[in-house]
């Protein structure tokens, strides 16, 4: 078959490889060629289809050496660890060991005053490459200046005090050495040769020696005290910064099972739920343009709009963060199936009135809309505005403002799960003498479960409220029974007062009582058994009054009172013995008084016959002559107590062998609240 294409010169380039026949004579100048066609080719993929930056590894570690700086933070040895990277020439950076950094990288940095405070201090990895394993044959060390058996790649490590970093050699293209841009390129001119911003371009020419260009990977920082020469603690997170890293570069990503994951390689997946995990933030992805999803955009956490995230940003983000944007701060915009504006939700109504706006487009119309509902922000920045949430009106004069509708003037209702209304409130009842006031109905079962009527009176199961508060049926105050015999809860009387009905419903005093309070004290208490307390709340009679009373008028009482009661105990005795000595008695009333207020003698008569106990004091007669003539006659009350009183009584006569039957007539009077 004829080959078409034409062997044109103009399309050649000096990529070339070794082409092998039979009986061929090969130099080393053709193993070099043929070394150099493979290594060019993978440096033209390390910086084709990615690009040049740090592959893995190249850590800046913190170790403590256990001494302290001038500061007073920690020492530290500083190393790389192992790893990899690739310059913008495509060669790759290899470190295999930790490398330990030493002071002499820095000592052209050193500062000779003792006060100068640490700084940052930036490091950077780069190619370099040695000649080994020269040869031994003296006329060839002459005459072949290179002539090594080996070539050693390896690495070097630059510090510079800014993130600058030492200046790269220039990249070569169609035979021109090349800045690399620096932001936004100036506009080409047609043909104009242009490097893409990541500076990583696999159809440079490069260099046929390798140890004459410099191309330096930043890896991170370090906190140096210049003046002591010694490296101080910082986080991980600070000494990575500034680390390039290697990319891809690709236009389409065909995955073979339908899944695309991307996740910190050191990451444990899935991530760790703890806030505090040095891994639960994953992965920030930075998409520097527009994001098309065909099908599903599952965040399974958060979701920012509008804005770059800022780790450092205590705010936590919400299932959904968004940053408004243009003169309304729109926020969502709703679009019908035809893509025609529908609905607008904004923040800032024309760019002059903040606040949560809901917009309806009208046909034809524009942004913002026609009001739905409106939430206006606050205006001060301290109180809430007056006018905040409309629902039905565009001008509401209230925080929340709901314009009624219909002849009862409905306001809300409240639906079940199916859609039913089980609840509603209006403010326009309908029926005679009614008058105006918020309605709270029990939907298909009974209005008026609680009406707040024009003028102030509420109801409860009443439309017609004759008191500020009219109650249909029963009253339940401290249902929930915490009372435990204080005044409330319980029904007061006055604001902020000590007055009011209460009743313990807890174990206590008066459990299950009522108790009648002034000045926060209890006064008055009906116990649950019936038995009424005045000063007491355990009352153990029908009435227990506990201190004085004052009746001014008739008191009667019609059974047993134990406020005060009298005994009488009649008593006739003589002196029997003719001596002057005394009679003694006593009286016994146990069991008879709570407490006895007094006991006094109601002296009766004498005779000088014998009426010893003859209560009827009827022996009597004459005696004549003077020696029978009685002299003294005394009685009197000499000890009492709550069971008993004890005395004398005493008749004397002329002759006083004849006073022995000389008897005395008396009664012992006790005085007393009596013992039920």
């Amino acid at each position: 078959m004829a080959n078409n294409t034409a062997n044109n010169t103009a399309n050649n380039t000096d990529v070339e490889r070794l082409n092998y026949y039979e009986g061929e004579f090969l130099g080393a100048a053709d193993f070099e060629a043929e070394q150099e066609y493979h290594r060019g080719m993978r440096r033209r993929h390390n910086v084709g289809q990615h690009t040049w930056g740090v592959v893995s590894g190249l850590d800046i570690v913190q170790v403590p050496n256990g001494a302290t700086g001038s500061s007073g933070q920690p020492e530290m040895d500083i190393y790389v660890q192992p790893g990899m990277a690739v310059d913008g020439f495509g060669r790759e950076v290899i470190a295999l060991t930790k490398t330990q950094l030493t002071q002499d990288l820095f000592a052209p940095y050193f500062d000779p005053n003792p006060a100068a405070p640490p700084k940052p201090m930036y490091v950077w990895i780069s190619y370099s490459q040695m000649m080994l394993q020269p040869p031994k044959d003296a006329c060839t060390v002459m005459n072949q200046p290179n002539a090594f058996g080996r070539v050693q790649e390896a690495f070097a490590l630059t510090v510079t005090p800014d993130s600058k970093g030492p200046t790269d050699d220039l990249i070569v293209v169609d035979g021109k050495a090349m800045n690399p841009p620096g932001g936004t390129p100036p506009p080409s001119q047609p043909g104009d040769i242009v490097l893409p911003n990541d500076n990583s371009i696999p159809y440079q020419e490069f260099s046929t020696d390798d140890s004459s260009v410099n191309w330096y990977i930043a890896i991170g920082r370090v906190f140096w005290d210049p003046h002591n020469e010694v490296f101080l603690q910082q986080t991980e997170t600070w000494a990575a910064v500034g680390r390039r890293y290697a990319g891809n570069v690709t236009s389409a990503i065909d995955t073979p099972d339908n899944t695309l994951t991307i996740r910190d390689r050191f990451a444990p997946y899935p991530l760790p739920t703890s806030t505090t995990d040095l891994f639960y933030g994953g992965v920030g992805v930075d998409i520097a343009g527009s994001l098309i999803v065909e099908r599903l955009l599952d965040a399974e956490q958060n979701l920012l709009v509008g804005s770059a995230h800022n780790p450092s940003d205590p705010t936590p983000l919400s299932p959904l963060t968004i940053v408004a944007s243009g003169t309304n701060e729109e926020l969502i915009q709703f679009r019908n199936p035809t893509g025609v504006e529908t609905w607008l939700l904004s923040e800032n109504l024309n760019g002059t009135n903040f606040g949560l706006h809901i917009g309806e487009i009208p046909a034809g119309g524009n942004a913002p809309g026609t009001t739905r509902l409106f939430i206006q922000s606050t205006l001060t920045g301290v109180a809430p505005s007056q006018v905040n949430v409309g629902i039905g009106t565009a001008t509401p004069r209230n925080p929340l403002a709901i314009r009624a509708q219909g002849a009862y003037e409905e306001l809300l209702s409240f639906e079940a799960p199916n859609g039913s209304t089980n609840w509603h409130v209006n403010q326009n009842p309908q029926g005679t003498n009614f008058k105006r006031g918020l309605n709270f109905c029990e939907t298909g079962v009974a209005d008026f479960r609680l009406f707040l009527q024009t003028g102030g009176n509420v109801g409860v199961g009443t439309p017609l409220p004759q008191q500020n508060l009219s109650v249909n049926a029963a009253l339940n105050i401290d249902q929930a029974g915490v009372n435990a015999g204080s005044l409330n809860p319980g029904l007061t009387f006055g604001s902020a007062s000590g007055e009011g009905i209460s009743s313990n419903r807890n174990p206590g005093v008066n459990q299950w009582g009522i108790d009648f309070f002034t000045s926060g004290a209890p006064r008055l208490s009906i116990a649950n058994a019936g038995n009424v307390g005045i000063g007491t709340r355990t009352p153990n009679a029908l009435l227990d009054v506990a201190g004085p009373v004052l009746v001014g008028g008739n008191l009667k009482v019609s059974g047993n009172q134990n406020i005060f009661g009298v005994r009488t105990f009649p008593k006739a005795l003589s002196n029997n013995n003719t001596t002057d000595s005394f009679r003694s008695w006593s009286i016994d009333y146990t069991n008879v008084f709570e407490q006895v207020y007094a006991v006094f003698a109601v002296f009766q008569g004498f005779s000088i016959f014998n009426n010893d106990n003859n209560l009827n004091f009827n022996a009597r007669g004459h005696e004549q002559g003077d020696v029978f003539i009685p002299q003294h006659a005394f009685v009197r009350v000499d000890f009492f107590d709550l069971n008993s009183a004890t005395g004398v009584c005493y008749c004397s006569e002329s002759d006083s062998n004849k006073q022995t039957d000389n008897s005395i007539l008396f009664t012992v009077v006790v005085m007393g609240k009596p013992k039920f």
